[in-house]
Order: structure tokens, then sequence, then C-alpha cells
């Protein structure tokens, strides 16, 4: 009886971990590339569970051998996504990466495994005898739930298929099908079915859903006409939700940087026409929005272990952040971060102080834009000079405020010394001074102490 207990619980655990792993899919495959270079592939993973996942050692593995990526760390959220970018970040400008890989994938097609860290295959996009996406570089291979299609590119985002039938349309093929039913069951022959295409012109803005003050973040947009091509020249509006208007000509990405934190509404308004108006009186053809948040300051000075010469970052945010441009600096130096230097959400990252050239007493973080975001003060000389401070003292120092807290305490700590000298000073100030009345007091005394003589008178010989 036990054992059956056994093979039970055995199997149920089992049953559990794999309804886990065949929640994270294949969801979306920029085999053509991005953004017009073909160069800028994409693979993104979607978890569809309600409990986050650890892809530490799960694999992406094509047949023919190329691409073949590990993911050596790194979590997927519940109802997430996670973004693997070929050769660098750079691929999807707007978006951070997850995973860099190496690797191209073929244009005739590729069956692509996702494997978990057992190896297990928990899903696949077969696709070796070619891709059933168009050939166009705006386009991308995305999953709609059990199926696959063509889909405009929505990196770290819900799939939007690129071709959509409009209502008349899709009432007028429901006609057919059944004009084509009885013709079949007639004539022997069943009607072409007539092309899908575009009832309006559609607009998307692509960006990350939320960002940091005093931190670039990434827009842009992708316009389809009626058709589903794409529409590469107009008049864009952006309204970035602050009361900041931006005018373009065409989808460039671009960046903008928030001052406030908080919650901003982006809007889009696209006009394709009336190029010999001014843009202020343009009504907008068509527009979309989209929420983004913005949080403050979510890097931070951790500790400074000047024994062990490293400085410690920490990503105190649920979001990955890439330190490109953020500033660490002393009284004599600074550091600029270069690019791909990527913290996980709440981890820490250790800065070699030899490599970077910062070692004062005071070490400041700065963000992007030049906004003081942290500071570490490391001994007690860097605030009053003392020569005295004991070794390994260490104060962390949020604010400038818990400076001046810091010098009052140093000063009452002086004022007390003071007060104690002061009247040390006071007594020996008074014993010196009975010392020299008694003194005094002697010397007067010895001479009346002196013989006097009375009464002589001279002798001559």
């Amino acid at each position: 009886m036990s054992k059956k207990i056994l093979f039970l619980v055995f199997v149920y655990f089992f049953t559990i971990a794999g309804q886990v792993s065949a929640s994270v899919v294949l969801n979306e495959i920029a085999w053509m590339g991005y953004l017009g270079d073909a160069n800028n592939e994409w693979i993104e993973l979607y978890n569809s569970s309600s409990e986050d996942i650890d892809l530490s050692g799960w694999k992406i593995e094509a047949v023919d051998g190329t691409p073949n990526i590990t993911i050596g760390n790194g979590t997927i959220g519940s109802q997430g996504y996670f973004l693997l970018e070929r050769t660098d970040d750079t691929s999807v400008p707007e978006v951070t990466a997850d995973v860099i890989y190496t690797g191209a994938l073929q244009n005739t097609g590729e069956t692509l495994h996702l494997k978990d860290s057992q190896g297990v295959i928990v899903d696949t996009a077969p696709f070796s005898s070619g891709w059933t996406a168009p050939e166009d570089l705006t386009q991308t291979l995305s999953r709609f739930g059990n199926s696959w299609g063509s889909g405009v590119p929505t990196p770290r985002a819900p799939n939007q298929a690129s071709e959509a039938p409009p209502e008349d349309q899709e009432e007028e093929n429901d006609e057919e099908a059944e004009e084509g039913e009885d013709d079949e069951s007639s004539e022997g022959y069943k009607k072409e079915e007539k092309k899908i295409t575009y009832k309006d012109r559609k607009v998307t803005i692509t960006s990350e859903q939320h960002g940091y003050v005093g931190v670039p973040l990434s827009f842009t947009s992708h316009v389809r006409d009626r058709d589903g091509s794409p529409i590469l020249r107009g008049i864009f509006q952006w309204n970035m939700g602050n009361g900041d208007l931006i005018y373009k000509n065409k989808p460039d990405v671009f960046t903008y940087t928030y001052t406030y934190p908080g919650e901003y509404v982006v809007s889009l308004s696209f006009n394709k026409e009336l190029f010999n108006y001014s843009v202020e009186e343009i009504e907008p053809e068509i527009e979309a929005r989209k929420i983004i948040t913005i949080i403050e300051n979510p890097v931070s000075i951790e500790f400074v272990d000047s024994s062990k010469g490293v400085i410690l970052l920490k990503n105190n945010s649920p979001h990955v952040i890439d330190l490109h441009n953020w500033i660490i600096r002393d009284a004599k130096s600074q550091f600029v971060i270069p690019r791909r230097s990527i913290i996980n959400p709440g981890k820490i990252a250790a800065f070699s102080q030899e490599a970077i050239k910062v070692r004062g007493d005071y070490i400041q973080l700065f963000s992007p834009t030049g906004g003081l975001t942290s500071d570490f003060l490391l001994t007690k000389s860097s605030v009053l000079g003392l020569s005295d401070a004991q070794d390994g003292w260490v104060e962390r120092v949020s604010s400038f405020n818990d400076v001046e807290i810091f010098v009052s305490d140093i000063e009452d700590d002086i004022v007390e010394s003071s007060t104690l000298f002061e009247s040390q000073y006071t007594l020996i100030f008074i014993f010196t001074l009975v010392f020299i009345i008694f003194l005094l007091w002697y010397l007067f005394s010895s001479q009346q102490k002196s013989p006097i003589i009375e009464g002589y008178e001279i002798i001559e010989e």
C-alpha cells in the first residue's frame, strides 16, 4: 500500500512539473530581422502560467545546429515575456534583452526546440520546410493560441496579427462560403477565397511599459496601410503624457526622458496626407495609446568595501536594468558605465575600484541625464577632516541631510569636550593664584624676621 502511495506522489509531482514547463512556449520569431535590418533577429518566449518560472539551463536548439542558445540564468514572470536578441542589445533598441545570443536563423526555414533544464522538449516551432510568414522585414512569425501566423512585431508584448478581416469582408466571406457549399453540392467545385485586407489603417506604439526617472526610454511606431503594407511617411504626433508634443515625419526610433515618477498615457496620432498644412492644424486619421509607468531611482550604491576594492550597486526595481551611461564618481575622477552592463531585478553588481579608477571617501551615482540618485560616505575624515577616525568605520549616507545630522552630532561632542576642558583650566588657574599668594606671603614674612641693630657708635682707633 505504501509503495502505491509513493508511486502516486511521484507521478503527481512529475505531472505538475511537466505542466509548468509546458506553459512556457516559443511565442514570436523575428526571422527576417527588425526595423529594416535583416540582422536584427530576435526570439520571444511567453509564460501562460500563474507562476514565475526559472529558465536557468533552458535551451533553444535548431535542428540544423544554428542557433544553439543556452539560457545561463533568468526568470520569466507569470503571464510574462522573455526576449532573446541576436549579437547585441541593439536588435530591439527600444527593449532591453534578457539574453544575447549568436547564430542566424535560416531564411529558408528552421525547426526550433525549446528544452527545459533537464533536456526535455517543452515546445517546438516546426518550420524546416519554410516560414509561414511572408518575407517582409516589417513582420514576424507569431503564435496565436496553438497556431502560427504573420504578425506585427511586438517584442515583450501581446502578439498582434498583421492581417485582420474587416467586418463587412467577414460577412461577404460567410456569404461566399454558403454559396460555395451550394455550388459544390450542385456543380462539384468550391469558389476561390478572396484576399483578406485591412479595413482601416492601423498604428501601434512600441516601447517598454516601464521606465525610470532620468533614464532615456525608447519609442517607435508601426503604421499599416489598408492593404497591410507599411507606411513610412506621414505626420506622426507624439503626446508624451506630460504636456510635451513631438512631431516626426517617419516612424524613427527616438528616446525620451521623464524627470518625475508617475503613470503617463502616451498617445500617437497619425495622418498620411495634408503635407501642405502646419502640423497643429492636422486632424489625426488614426490614433494609438500606451500607458508608461516611470519609477524613481531604481539603482543605489549598496556598499563600498575599500579593503576589497569594490563598489556594489543594487537594482531595487522588479525589472532588468541596463546601466549604460550611468556614472560612478568621486572627488577626483568618474567612470561612465559601458553598454550592456545588466543588473537583474533585486540583484547586486560589483564594480572593481582598480578597474574604474574611483577610490574616494565619498562615492556618488548619477543617472544618464546627470541626476544624483545615490551616494555613499566611507569615513569620518571625509566629513570633518579628523585624523583619528577609527579604521573600518563605514556609514551609509542616503542624503545630504544625513551628513548634516552627522556633523551636528560631532559638534555636540566637541562642545562637551570644550566644556570639560574649560572647567579643568579654571581649577589650574585657581591653584596657581593660591600658590603665588602663598609665595608672596612667605617672602614678606622672611623680611620681617631679619635682625635689627639699634644704638651703635663708631669707634676711632
